[in-house]
């Protein structure tokens, strides 16, 4: 049997583009367009695929609304761009952001205790608090509150992240641009 080395030539550039075009779709699938974290539908797919104990953190913009109310939802697209790219840079490569929805993300520090992802919560929290968006000569600080819960690996992902949201509520309840813990079934507020 005689093969033809410009027809297996093209049959591997066909193959090579599928495979490209395939990691493209994934890519989407799991990726948030404007923010590029992972999006709410990678996030569904994590529960089976987390074997550490990690931390959770909920971070949620303060006053969004007002934000789109007085600028525009552009403004209010480039504050999201901003903060992810806040939360992003304070992430190691085992660390997973995701864009959650409106104006709300998670982050899973992956192998991280409750202690250390206090520190990493109140530093991305201070880096949002001193950044400033420039519109049309007009300055737009933004700032952000956290919720803060510990996820054994054994645990549920979607109740650790209901553990803080519980305590990024108790931010919001008491001033805002705050971070708290969630332990043992209670907030504590640092």
């Amino acid at each position: 049997m005689k093969f033809d080395l410009k027809i297996i030539q093209n049959l591997l550039k066909i193959i090579i583009s599928q495979q490209q075009e395939i990691e493209r779709l994934n890519n989407i699938i799991g990726k948030d367009v404007q923010t590029d974290l992972y999006n709410r539908r990678y996030y569904s797919q994590l529960e089976k695929n987390l074997f550490l104990d990690s931390s959770i953190l909920m971070i949620d913009i303060d006053n969004f609304k007002r934000i789109n109310d007085t600028y525009g939802h552009y403004v209010g697209d480039e504050v999201i761009q901003m903060v992810a790219s806040i939360i992003s840079k304070n992430c190691r490569n085992t660390d997973i952001p995701i864009r959650y929805g409106g104006e709300e993300f998670v982050l899973i520090l992956n192998g991280c205790n409750i202690e250390n992802a206090y520190v990493v919560a109140d530093k991305i929290r201070k880096e949002i608090e001193k950044s400033k968006l420039i519109v049309t000569n007009n300055s737009v600080s933004v700032t952000a509150s956290i919720g803060v819960s510990f996820k054994k690996s054994t645990d549920s992902l979607d109740n650790s992240v209901q553990e803080a949201d519980m305590a990024l509520y108790e931010s919001k309840k008491n001033g805002k641009n705050m971070v708290t813990v969630f332990q043992n079934k209670k907030t504590i507020i640092k």
